[in-house]
């Protein structure tokens, strides 16, 4: 079940919020704006693993939050060898 969605604009303004269940103001204010602007790289991938072109691709919030866990992995290697190489280009040019 979908419980909320927000939408943000590349400033980082909140345009829309649509809320399914209740929560209190403390509650919403948790996902705040602030999450999706620091992290919205990882907003558009949960949607992406939420919707394909417009239809519900996965339902289970487990699932997704599997492939999030394994994009995540994959994030942090990519950081590591670019790091790795950088380090390795830097003692090169001295």
């Amino acid at each position: 079940m979908i419980h909320f969605v927000i939408l943000v604009s590349r400033q980082g303004k909140v345009r829309l919020t649509k809320w399914f269940s209740t929560y209190s103001q403390k509650e919403r204010s948790k996902v705040c704006e602030l999450d999706l602007i620091f992290n919205f790289h990882k907003a558009y991938y949960i949607l992406d693993e939420l919707l394909l072109a417009g239809e519900l691709q996965e339902s289970s919030k487990r699932a997704i939050g599997r492939m999030i866990a394994i994009h995540d992995r994959f994030v942090e290697a990519a950081k590591e060898e670019a790091s790795s190489i950088s380090n390795l280009l830097a003692q090169v040019n001295m």
